[in-house]
């Protein structure tokens, strides 16, 4: 029996004796998160500083660098073929024995937040998220095949699952633990071909809206001299636009197009939109295919429209005579109808463009404003929770427990002004650290009040900072300066201070300084368990895939390097 023991390693029992697996034994950590006994008997081992491997009582550990998305391992699964799947939280990682591969957004996975992981008999991965189930289907050589979302339109209402719950039973069903509670998922019942998307090709246009003009032009002229419709048409072009639509009454948002005319595409193109245009088409024969689907490609359906392209109808004898007995005497007249149709054009193209711009800045002015709703309705519903908190306190007694309480509060109140200042911000992606940071502090100084004098030494070098970023640094504020309230001073300290200093090493690492010159940080003994706020002091600083380290003498002072993780801190949502 293999056991994880918290902040204490690996337990093995034999049924009579226990050995104890730790850091000292080659472990990377001693906490814990997710444990495998794969096909061979070998142990694995997640952690939150990376993966181990435990075979014939030693202990390997993957120094792995940069190559892991993230060290954080929450699950751990294995398929058919030997391939062993790890969950983190920025991506999926698989190791087939000889490298590891990462997997996330881009590689169709619906979130990289991966919270479990399960395998089936017939080699298919289960991921849980925190927006449903991914499906992922192995060919035969164990690479995936194909990736299918499980969310609420599919039937999984819990959508977000929670860490390491999920069990499949002795037929197969497999139980997801979410947070609207179990759901049960029958692969049986799962039947691809009844979602199969119906698709039409709804219209076909020729010299599509840049040769509306000459369009206009061609139809006047084949009208007077009783010519052929398409004497006049520009074939130099040979512009076609093809319109389709797919239907499908289960995943409606789900449908995707490729498309392809043969004769003139090398491969298959992926469509957004629902209308492809191919453009100086040389004469010939062609066909039009168009492919929709949703999950599974191997189940498109298809539709066709098949053509041909004529020689242009300059390349005649009797083109050449025309245009030389004809263009002298209609130049005149055709320039000067042409100059006024396209003053017509013109003065319709303004009015359109000026209607165009009003509708734009109008969309613009209601994104940001439902952006700022959600900022504004988000500190709302933490300033209840915290009400509520301080609500329930009044009723508990127990002096530790109250303390739990009030740092419940701070943390709540720690992330309510970030949102505070977000919905009162033009800028609803970067925030404004300095006065963020000198709020906590003096909501911290009002809820620790003493008869002590403690002086706050505050530099802030940044100006801004991306939403994903604050958060931890406004949480790792909170519990150091928290602390150095609590218990850093007494009456026989002089010169009490508080310090935070944070600055912008590059254009993407910072330092923090922060700590105080009070009685100093009374170290744990080996053995003893890590409190709750250093453990999560150093998750938050392994969020911002950071260091953090204290400082040598009178008080206790840390030093954390972190970097920006928010992808980009100017982009507009």
């Amino acid at each position: 029996m293999w056991l994880s023991v918290y902040g204490e390693g690996l337990l093995k029992y034999d049924g009579k004796t226990f050995k104890l697996y730790s850091e000292k034994d080659g472990l990377n950590m001693n906490y814990i998160h997710s444990l495998l006994e794969d096909k061979r008997g070998n142990i694995w081992i997640g952690t939150g500083n990376g993966i181990n491997k435990l075979n014939n009582d030693k202990i390997i550990n993957f120094e792995l660098g940069g190559k892991l998305c993230n060290k954080y391992i929450g699950s751990i699964t294995e398929d058919i073929y030997g391939n062993v799947w790890f969950g983190t939280d920025r991506c999926l990682i698989r190791y087939n024995g000889e490298e590891f591969n990462s997997f996330n957004v881009n590689n169709d996975l619906t979130s990289n937040t991966i919270y479990l992981l399960i395998a089936d008999k017939k080699g298919r991965i289960y991921v849980g998220t925190n927006k449903g189930i991914d499906k992922i289907t192995l060919n035969k050589s164990g690479d995936i095949q194909n990736i299918k979302n499980y969310g609420i339109s599919e039937g999984f209402k819990g959508l977000e699952c929670n860490s390491r719950s999920v069990s499949i039973d002795s037929s197969g069903n497999i139980f997801f633990g979410t947070i609207k509670g179990i759901i049960k998922y029958l692969p049986e019942n799962d039947k691809d071909e009844e979602h199969r998307t119906a698709l039409h090709i709804t219209d076909v246009r020729l010299f599509p809206e840049e040769n509306t003009d000459w369009s206009e032009y061609s139809d006047k002229l084949t009208a007077w001299f009783n010519l052929p419709k398409d004497l006049f048409l520009p074939h130099d072009k040979n512009n076609i636009s093809f319109v389709f639509t797919g239907i499908n009454l289960f995943h409606p948002e789900k449908v995707k197009y490729k498309t392809l005319l043969e004769g003139f595409d090398e491969d298959w193109l992926n469509n957004n939109t629902k209308t492809v245009t191919r453009t100086n088409l040389p004469p010939g024969n062609y066909r039009f295919i168009v492919k929709a689907f949703t999950d599974n490609e191997s189940k498109a359906s298809y539709a066709y429209f098949t053509f041909t392209i004529k020689n242009a109808f300059w390349k005649t004898w009797w083109f050449s005579i025309l245009v030389l007995i004809t263009c002298g005497i209609g130049l005149y007249f055709i320039m000067k109808f042409r100059t006024h149709r396209i003053q017509i054009l013109n003065q319709k193209l303004e009015s359109l463009v000026e209607l165009r711009t009003k509708e734009i800045s109008k969309q613009k002015f209601e994104i940001e404003t439902l952006y700022k709703e959600v900022h504004h309705r988000v500190k709302n519903n933490l300033q209840v929770i915290n009400s509520i908190i301080n609500l329930q306190s009044s009723y508990i007694t127990d002096e530790e427990t109250l303390a739990v309480f009030k740092e419940c509060q701070n943390r709540v109140y720690t992330m309510a002004i970030l949102h505070e200042k977000l919905y009162s911000t033009n800028d609803l992606t970067a925030n404004s650290i300095e006065p963020y940071v000198q709020k906590i502090v003096e909501y911290l100084a009002y809820m620790y009040k003493s008869d002590l004098d403690i002086d706050i030494d505050l530099k802030v070098e940044v100006e801004t900072i991306g939403l994903d970023t604050t958060i931890p640094i406004g949480l790792l504020i909170n519990e150091i300066v928290s602390n150095s309230f609590k218990y850093a001073f007494d009456s026989r300290i002089k010169d009490r201070v508080i310090t935070i200093h944070l600055k912008q090493v590059d254009a993407k690492n910072y330092s923090m300084l922060i700590g105080d010159n009070g009685k100093g940080f009374q170290r744990k003994k080996d053995g003893e368990n890590v409190s709750f706020g250093l453990e999560l002091i150093n998750i938050l600083v392994d969020q911002l895939n950071g260091t953090i380290k204290m400082k040598e003498g009178q008080g206790a002072m840390y030093e954390i390097n972190f970097q920006n993780i928010d992808k980009d801190l100017h982009k507009t949502p």
